[in-house]
């Protein structure tokens, strides 16, 4: 784990979501990508905000991580309000009131005074209001537990924004099927309404590399962005960023490349 750079704290007590210990990876590449998207963004902007559409507690617990043991771990909402240079508004948005208030409780004990936005609501259905309310630049958190927990249109929407850049692991039903058009829209088949209890996705490198590959083609091609995707051995599903800010592509890729977080990076242009 010392390749990786993460925020490792004491338990407090709060509620935590159970994670496996490969997503530990998926947090320090969003380290670098949050706190590099800040960096390039702050100058040329006095309003820059974060959405994250599926929040979850802010910390993460791993049960069968040594190095870390009973200590939690932030995700991404935590990352978010430790990045630097600051994100100036923050919106989280998590439909388990349970997680909800558990994110509460975090944001009042350290990030007290921070224009921060806590929401139980289901982003399927309060994305709109949600675009609605930023001001400019904005980077979006799409991370679902589950693949069903988020549909395609809900990233549709962010995608069309041209403030909004994404990061995301969705959709993880890539690494099961194709995606395909559907009335001029990109369009997943709901696989995950078939998947039974303990379902693990397809970790065949040819079927994640063919499946990113059309991702980002797609992705380029319907919404105008520059698409790169993360692989790392061992995680089930790429993580992707895209952005209509061209050089902020190449220089997001570039940073991930020289901090070695990942062991392959595919990237379009």
């Amino acid at each position: 784990m010392s390749k990786f750079s993460l925020i490792i704290e004491p338990f407090n007590g709060l509620l935590c979501l159970d994670i496996p210990s490969y997503t530990l990876k998926k947090y320090s590449i969003y380290q670098v990508i949050f706190s590099e998207w800040t960096k390039w963004i702050r100058p040329k902007a006095e309003w820059i905000g974060y959405l994250d559409l599926t929040t979850g507690p802010g910390y993460s617990k791993v049960k069968e991580c040594r190095e870390i043991g009973d200590k939690q771990v932030a995700a991404s909402p935590i990352i978010a309000l430790r990045t630097e240079p600051r994100f100036t508004d923050l919106m989280f948005i998590e439909r388990n009131r349970k997680y909800c208030n558990a994110l509460k409780e975090r944001i009042k004990e350290f990030c007290e005074g921070r224009n921060c936005d806590v929401l139980n609501e289901d982003a399927n259905k309060y994305i709109r209001y949600a675009i609605k309310r930023l001001e400019g630049h904005c980077l979006v958190c799409v991370d679902p537990f589950r693949p069903r927990d988020l549909g395609w249109e809900t990233l549709e929407n962010v995608l069309q924004e041209d403030l909004c850049d994404v990061v995301s692991v969705y959709p993880a039903p890539l690494t099961q099927r194709p995606i395909r058009r559907h009335r001029g829209r990109l369009f997943i088949p709901g696989v995950h309404k078939h998947m039974p209890p303990g379902f693990q996705l397809d970790m065949k490198e040819e079927v994640l590399r063919t499946s990113s590959e059309f991702c980002r083609k797609k992705i380029g091609e319907i919404f105008g962005r520059s698409v790169l995707h993360c692989f790392i051995r061992g995680v089930p599903y790429p993580i992707l960023f895209a952005t209509k800010d061209f050089e902020l592509g190449k220089h997001i890729y570039n940073k991930l490349k020289s901090e070695g977080v990942c062991d392959e990076i595919a990237f379009k242009e």
